[in-house]
């Protein structure tokens, strides 16, 4: 009976230690897959984080100093052949010779910054990009109701939310900045600054008239293109009389007709002609309403809200003029929409002796929310 159980133990012994070796087997040939997993993770993640130009489609698979070297070859000598290689090598079919070739993202980002520091409207409105020739927004009208109630009451019915689609399309606008071709040679000059700082102010200032006074029409629909009336609508924007006696009434009435959702980012939008004339302005003490900083990194307020100064706004008191003052909250009312990337096409023969550079950008806008804005307006004829 012993040598018997002995024999059973030792085979069980043995079993286990098969059964041991094989796992031990099984474990180790684990450990190297994760291990050969791990470094081809980590090269993935290597080759994911590359810096890489981005198209009106999403990324080409390029270096941005590959495509730098060849866009800056076009640029000053127009040597296309290298472009032309990278572009089919990315499989990229939106930019040709015939439509321009892109422009380095790395240089649309300081184009893109370029406009947000001198273009007011879109540096106060919410600003977003699509690779679309259009977007779809779904706003709001009217929000749905609500309400309390205990856990086990009844709910009564509420009202269903007004929705409205917007659709808000890109349109493509355009400077023509021009060179010789004795500066193009000359290497100490760094073309692609000279080529933003030429486009940046130009496109700028058109793409801010057209927020404030598009009609739509090839451009962008501006805040201003709408009607005004005593109480904000859908499509109407809330507007307060100017009174010449009553000016400091006709700002706290401004400033009282916005919601106080909406205070929290609003700003004062004029023309230095009219901030000349509401800075001389004083209370019933004597005390001037404007509040100059006494910070570089602070900005002077009026009614506690900072000014923005637009030149494309009449003067206050101008029959006729319209609007001259605008109070609120642009990030909620007005929506910018940037299709990516920009493109240029270099022309060397419709300005002899200077090279011409098309350089196209497409952008639009249109009015998201009336209740965030309040006018002030200037008197009818």
């Amino acid at each position: 009976m012993t040598t018997s159980v002995a024999k059973t133990v030792d085979t069980l012994v043995q079993a286990f230690q098969e059964y041991k070796s094989e796992n031990d087997r099984r474990f180790e040939k684990l450990d190297q897959g994760i291990g050969e997993k791990s470094s081809r993770q980590e090269k993935y993640e290597i080759a994911k984080n590359r810096p890489q130009m981005t198209s009106y489609e999403g990324d080409i698979n390029m270096e941005i100093t590959e495509y730098k070297t060849a866009f800056t070859s076009y640029v000053r000598r127009g040597e296309e052949s290298s472009l032309q290689a990278l572009e089919k090598k990315s499989l990229s079919t939106l930019a040709d010779s015939d439509g321009g070739y892109m422009i380095p993202q790395t240089l649309v980002a300081k184009l893109e910054k370029d406009l947000s520091d001198v273009s007011i409207v879109r540096r106060l409105s919410n600003v977003m990009q699509v690779s679309s020739s259009s977007v779809d927004l779904l706003l709001n009208k009217t929000g749905a109701a609500a309400g309390w109630t205990g856990e086990q009451d009844d709910r009564d019915v509420t009202d269903s939310p007004q929705v409205q689609k917007l659709v808000v399309p890109v349109h493509e606008m355009y400077a023509k900045p021009r060179a010789t071709q004795k500066l193009l040679d000359d290497a100490s000059i760094n073309v692609e600054q000279w080529l933003s700082d030429s486009i940046a102010h130009r496109l700028a200032a058109l793409e801010n008239r057209a927020f404030l006074y598009g009609d739509g029409d090839k451009k962008p629909t501006g805040i201003l293109s709408y009607e005004t009336a005593e109480e904000a609508s859908w499509g109407h924007f809330a507007h307060v009389d100017y009174d010449n006696a009553n000016l400091i009434d006709n700002l706290v009435d401004m400033f009282a007709g916005i919601k106080g959702e909406y205070l929290n980012g609003a700003a004062w939008l004029m023309s230095r002609a009219t901030l000349a004339i509401v800075r001389k302005l004083k209370d019933q003490d004597g005390r001037h309403i404007w509040q100059p900083s006494l910070d570089a990194a602070a900005p002077s307020t009026l009614l506690g809200y900072k000014v923005e100064i637009c030149d494309e706004l009449p003067a206050l008191g101008t029959n006729g003029s319209g609007v001259s003052v605008i109070f609120g909250n642009f990030n909620r009312a007005y929506q910018i929409v940037d299709r990516q990337g920009a493109t240029v096409l270099r022309d060397p023969y419709s300005a002899k002796p200077y090279v011409e550079f098309y350089t196209t950008k497409r952008v639009g806008g249109n009015v998201v929310n009336f209740e965030s804005l309040v006018m002030l307006k200037n008197p009818e004829e």
